[in-house]
C-alpha cells in the first residue's frame, strides 16, 4: 500500500474526499449560491427561472454564477449566446444535493423545486 488510506465504499482517499469537501464550502457559505444551486437541482434552468425561485436580482445571480462556473460547480451548456443561457449543475455538484437542499430549507424555499 502506499500509505494512501482508502474508503472501502469510495475508493477515494480521505484526502481526497476532504478536497471535495472544502470545495462544496464555497457554495455553503453563501446563501445565495445555496439558494442558486438549490434552483439548479432540478434540471437545466436559465437565470430568469433562478431569478423568479430565489427572488434575487440579476447582477448577483450573474456574479455568482460566474464564480460558480469558474470553480467548476456548474457548466453553461451554451455559452456563446449573449441571451438565453442555459445552466445545468456538475457531478460534484450533485454529489452535494443532501446538504444543499438542507441548507436552502433553512432558508424557507419551497421544496416544490427539487
Amino acid at each position: 500500500m502506499n500509505g494512501v488510506q482508502k474508503d472501502k465504499n469510495t475508493n477515494k482517499s480521505f484526502d481526497e474526499k476532504l478536497s471535495e469537501l472544502e470545495e462544496v464550502g464555497f457554495i455553503l457559505i453563501s446563501k445565495i449560491r445555496i439558494l442558486i444551486i438549490y434552483a439548479m437541482l432540478k434540471g437545466c434552468i436559465f437565470p430568469s427561472e433562478i431569478k423568479r425561485t430565489i427572488n434575487v436580482g440579476f447582477p448577483s445571480i450573474s456574479k455568482n454564477l460566474s464564480m460558480l462556473k469558474s470553480k467548476g460547480f456548474i457548466t453553461c451548456i451554451n455559452p456563446k449566446s449573449k441571451k438565453g443561457r442555459i445552466y445545468l449543475v456538475n457531478e460534484i455538484t450533485n454529489k452535494f444535493k443532501g446538504i444543499i437542499t438542507e441548507k436552502a430549507l433553512e432558508y424557507s424555499i419551497p421544496q416544490r423545486i427539487v
